[in-house]
This record gives C-alpha cells, sequence and structure tokens, in this order.
C-alpha cells in the first residue's frame, strides 16, 4: 500500500515537473519568435527622392519598423528634425527608410548648421570613465550627472544629481557622424563631446563643469522618458538602509 502510495506521489510530481517544463519551453520558443519584433519609428521618404534634394518635412514621413528589420544607419523618427534642409547623395525611392549614410554634408560648410534653430552646441571634457569608456557615438542619446561638495556644518556633503536628460550627442572629438572614419588620434579615444542644449541647459552645464565633475550616461536610442529623481548623498544611502531593515 506504502509502495503504492510512493510511486503515485513520483508521478504526480514528475507529471507537475513536466507541466513546468513544458511551458518554460513554449514561452522561450514565443520570446525568441518575437524577439526584435517591437515597432520603432523611422524616417521614410513621402515620395521618390531624386539625388540632390533638399529634405522638407512634406517629402518625408514617420513609420513603424520591427526592429529586427532595422537597416544600419536608420534616421529615427525623433531626430528628424536634424535631417530638414540636407540634400539626398542617393536617389530614394517613396516608403524607403532614409539613412544617415544617404545624407551629404556637401552643402553643409560648416558645423553650426547641424544645430537645430533655438539650440546651442555645447563642449564638454571627458574620460574612459566619464564618458562611458568611449562607447558614445554622434546622435546618441545621454543624461549628464553631476557630483559635487557643500559645506555643511563641519564637514563636507557630497552629492550627486542628475542635471540634464535625454541629450543629443553632436559629435565626440571631432567627428560628427557615426560613418566618419575615425581619425589616427580618435581611435585611441577621445577627450570630449559636444550636445546639443538649450540656452539655459547651456548655462547650467557650463557652471557645472567648473565647479562639479560631470558624468555621462548613455541611452538606449528609444528611451526617451524623463524621469524625476531624487538627489544622492550618504544621507539617502542611509535612508535607504533605513528602509531595507
Amino acid at each position: 500500500m506504502q509502495k503504492n502510495k510512493l510511486m503515485l506521489t513520483i508521478a504526480i510530481l514528475l507529471g507537475v515537473l513536466t507541466v513546468f517544463l513544458l511551458n518554460s519551453y513554449i514561452k522561450g520558443l514565443k520570446q525568441s519568435v518575437y524577439k526584435g519584433m517591437e515597432l520603432v519609428q523611422v524616417v521614410v521618404a513621402k515620395k521618390n527622392l531624386s539625388k540632390g534634394a533638399s529634405l522638407e518635412r512634406a517629402l518625408i514621413a514617420a513609420r513603424k519598423i520591427p526592429a529586427k528589420f532595422l537597416p544600419a544607419g536608420v534616421v529615427f523618427a525623433k531626430d528628424y528634425e536634424l535631417i530638414l534642409g540636407q540634400p539626398v547623395q542617393v536617389s530614394i525611392r517613396a516608403g524607403e527608410p532614409i539613412l544617415w549614410a544617404c545624407l551629404g554634408a556637401e552643402e553643409r560648410k560648416t558645423f553650426s548648421t547641424k544645430i537645430p534653430e533655438g539650440k546651442r552646441a555645447v563642449t564638454i571634457g571627458v574620460d574612459e570613465l566619464t564618458g562611458v569608456g568611449g562607447m558614445i557615438s554622434p546622435y546618441d542619446h545621454i543624461d549628464v550627472l553631476m557630483t559635487f561638495t557643500t559645506p555643511e556644518s563641519s564637514k563636507t556633503k557630497v552629492t550627486t544629481i542628475t542635471l540634464l536628460q535625454d541629450i543629443l550627442v553632436l559629435a565626440t572629438g571631432q567627428r560628427e557622424s557615426q560613418y566618419q572614419p575615425l581619425s589616427t588620434f580618435e581611435k585611441k579615444g577621445y577627450s570630449s563631446v559636444t550636445l546639443c542644449l538649450s540656452p539655459l541647459e547651456a548655462e547650467l552645464i557650463t557652471f557645472a563643469q567648473e565647479h562639479s565633475r560631470l558624468s555621462l550616461i548613455l541611452r538606449n536610442p528609444e528611451d526617451r522618458e524623463k524621469e524625476k529623481l531624487p538627489e544622492v548623498n550618504f544621507n539617502y544611502l542611509n535612508s535607504l538602509g533605513e528602509f531595507s531593515k
């Protein structure tokens, strides 16, 4: 009798295990099938464009494409203002995604023409640690952290805040395009990045650069959300420890 009960228990456990493993397999299979199928908004030609045509709002449109089918160097919809007025260097059919490599700089004589109206280009110094290990490329989006010290009673208070969020990178060193070949010097890394900022943001980051340490945080190109974040100091870290008790 006891033996029968034991066999029944083992059979039930094996059945539960089989169902669990089967569900895990099906879930993993679904994830692999749908991986990369997230829709991403990119810029496409609204009508046939001939070589040399200057891009205008009426000639482009936004379209959603599965991430796994995105061609390299596609212009994302959020960056469409940066390509307005630029000439295309190859013919582009209606509906085809527009690539940065297809946009020429033949008519762009100065770097200033890349700056959107109402924005300013500001260059800040970085090193391997503060500049995400040299992984930042032109047209990436970043956050800027500011770490500073302030006197508090008889001791110094160290604080880190998120100063700016979702900032467009115009250039790394002298490189203003991710398709521009790296110079011999830049292959060893860059020591500055140029950011696209509002006039107020330009003032903030200039002041911060003089009186604090800045660190850049690289964002996913599709992550445009801005968060309200607390300032972090030792008091804040201690409060986290108390909360976890």
